[in-house]
């Protein structure tokens, strides 16, 4: 799909003001902000053209006119999604960047649901061949990060756990194996994204309302995926199970994955305190100690050592072996050129990977730096990741999809990520002689135009 923010909207008739107010629905209910910003500005009648992108729109004096007329409209889905109205005001991405609509939001949120409005509305969204709802509760704590709607939601009495559709009922998982069908049966939206932000009022909200004990334990993970100390101790202080082995990521627990991510003192005695294993292999046989050894991570492994870990399975290897894989995807990932340099001389392997090789990880992040230096050192720009891609397609997916070089996509807006060198890092690639794609299917507009450039049609 082309991504171009205006093509879309140059090519509805200006005359055409029900299309283009559904338009504007759209835009302002997904990542597409700038585009329904620009709308209302060129016309401002959009904003208020039906009920429902009022909502939207925190057009609280008109969405109140027409509750006093029909107040059964705030529990009628309808609009340009379907959506029940209290779905639009949550989803809404006004909640990021304007204070002054975010606060006619929160009220018309307090309008709706003292007219009826369900707090667990929610739409559905295919992933991975499921429907997983999307529930104003996860707009809420997970993308709007604003903590007076999530308060007002919880107190409107909405699921913690997002328990809004039929089901079976199910007991909690009997073991690490059983998680993933557990999974399966609940959607943890807004718990795992709430773990994303560094203000952790939401987060906390949420875990005050005691959701299940293993999304608390589960979602530990996610708080680890980012520097966010404060969403991890919290996750530990309500009962996130230390110990926990994510299963099908290597055999690797919540302690392995703080090793990797560089994760500091306090947060890893937290780890051990909870119960976790210092000594525990994952897949490959490493525990978190050897890795924290084979990391050069000194201060690290002797905490680990001091709560347990065994000295004596530290080989002469472990000293003096090339890094794990993880570790320099993850240093490509986050740009650390020094990391890298220390690595590659201690003669880390290029091209080994897991799901991608470390020169994919750069891409992926934009990292033009490492993506450089990698290349001077080797990488190759045919080898394909797990998913198929090439670097230069891994870069091109990653301008739009990469909001996080730590953890991945996020609630940002493309707007509010910093950065990055990803239409030079296509340049560059490009001349260094990667493929060229037969069109464009994506990217950011900066990466789309380096592609014409040379020659890509749309």
């Amino acid at each position: 799909m082309n991504r171009r923010p205006w093509l879309e909207l140059e090519r509805t008739p200006v005359g055409d003001h029900a299309e283009r107010a559904a338009l504007l629905t759209r835009a302002v209910c997904s990542n597409e902000l700038s585009r329904g910003k620009a709308l209302i500005e060129r016309e401002p009648h959009l904003a208020r053209w039906d009920f429902y992108v009022a909502c939207a729109c925190g057009e609280l004096a008109a969405v109140q006119q027409a509750l006093d007329a029909h107040a059964e409209l705030a529990r009628r889905p309808g609009g340009a999604n379907g959506w029940p109205p209290l779905v639009y005001a949550c989803f809404s991405r006004f909640w990021r960047q304007d204070p002054e609509r975010s606060a006619r939001l929160l009220d018309i949120a307090r309008l709706l649901l003292r007219h009826g409005a369900d707090p667990n509305g929610h739409y559905l969204e295919e992933h991975d061949g499921r429907a997983v709802p999307q529930t104003c509760l996860f707009a809420a704590a997970g993308i709007a990060n604003s903590a007076p709607l999530t308060r007002c939601l919880l107190d409107a009495s909405a699921n913690v756990d997002e328990e809004v559709l039929p089901r079976a009922a199910d007991a909690a998982p009997e073991s690490h194996e059983h998680f993933q069908a557990w999974l399966d049966q609940h959607p943890l939206e807004a718990l795992y994204h709430a773990s994303e932000f560094k203000d952790v009022t939401c987060l906390r909200l949420l875990l005050e309302a005691e959701p299940a004990l293993p999304a608390v334990t589960y979602c530990l993970s996610r708080a680890l995926d980012f520097d966010n100390e404060k969403a991890a101790l919290l996750y530990l202080k309500h009962g996130a199970d230390a110990a926990h082995v994510v299963p099908w990521h290597q055999q690797r627990s919540h302690l392995h994955k703080a090793v990797m991510n560089h994760r500091g003192p306090k947060l890893i005695r937290a780890l051990l305190a909870g119960g976790a294993d210092p000594n525990l292999p994952d897949a490959q046989g490493l525990s978190p100690y050897r890795l924290a050894v084979r990391r050069g991570a000194h201060e690290m492994a002797q905490i680990l050592q001091e709560n347990g870990g065994d000295p004596a399975t530290i080989t002469p290897s472990d000293r003096a072996a090339p890094p794990d894989p993880d570790l320099l995807i993850r240093a490509a990932r986050r740009g650390d050129l020094a990391e890298l340099e220390r690595w590659l001389n201690a003669g880390a392997d290029l091209h080994r990977a897991l799901d991608m090789a470390p020169i994919h990880g750069a891409c992926y992040a934009g990292q033009l730096d490492a993506a450089r230096l990698l290349l001077d050192r080797g990488a190759s720009l045919v080898q394909k990741n797990a998913y198929g891609g090439t670097a230069l397609s891994t870069c091109i997916y990653g301008s739009t999809d990469c909001h996080d070089e730590e953890g991945g996509p996020s609630a940002r807006l493309p707007e509010e990520v910093p950065p990055r060198g990803y239409a030079e890092l296509t340049e560059l690639l490009i001349q260094r002689g990667a493929s060229l794609p037969s069109a464009i299917t994506g990217g950011s507009d900066a990466v789309q135009d380096v592609l014409r450039r040379h020659g890509v049609p749309d």
